[in-house]
């Protein structure tokens, strides 16, 4: 009976968990730096933004988070310059297509420079070696740092 209370008392405070990322939508981390949480595996969406232009960390999974992204760019009159992606898993990758312009190259692991530099604005975004991690969970193969 315990075990039942206890798995219902989980899913309960999931659910609320996720009607708040619903309600708040972007959260300010940093000076001009946005996170929305998808729902789909709760994946995080970054916005670095200097001026009017903008960069994207990952790009989310579904057309909600990719509208989102869209919506808070409008909103702010944002142009985005760069994406960044941090690893090739489906939930930071599927909406890569939606955001890509001419002019835009993202950058992934694959093709992501040791202490690659990119600018935003008066912001400098470096691209660093991340940490490999093993048995098949997320292998996050690249990281950001605003500076």
């Amino acid at each position: 009976m315990q075990a039942a209370a206890r798995i219902r008392q989980v899913r309960l405070l999931r659910e609320n968990a996720l009607e708040v990322i619903k309600k708040e939508k972007w959260t300010e981390v940093g000076e001009n730096i946005y996170v929305f949480t998808g729902e789909f595996y709760l994946v995080n969406m970054v916005l670095v933004t200097s001026g009017g232009d903008a960069v994207l960390i990952d790009t989310g999974m579904d057309d909600q988070e990719s509208q989102n992204v869209m919506d808070f760019m409008n909103e702010k009159e944002l142009k985005l310059k760069n994406i960044i992606i941090t690893h090739m898993h489906e939930d930071h990758t599927a909406n890569l297509e939606k955001f890509i312009t001419g002019d835009i190259v993202p950058i992934t692991p694959e093709n992501a420079k040791k202490n690659q530099i990119v600018k935003i604005g008066n912001k400098n975004l470096r691209i660093l070696r991340g940490i490999t991690s093993l048995r098949g969970i997320c292998n996050h193969s690249r990281t950001w740092r605003s500076g």
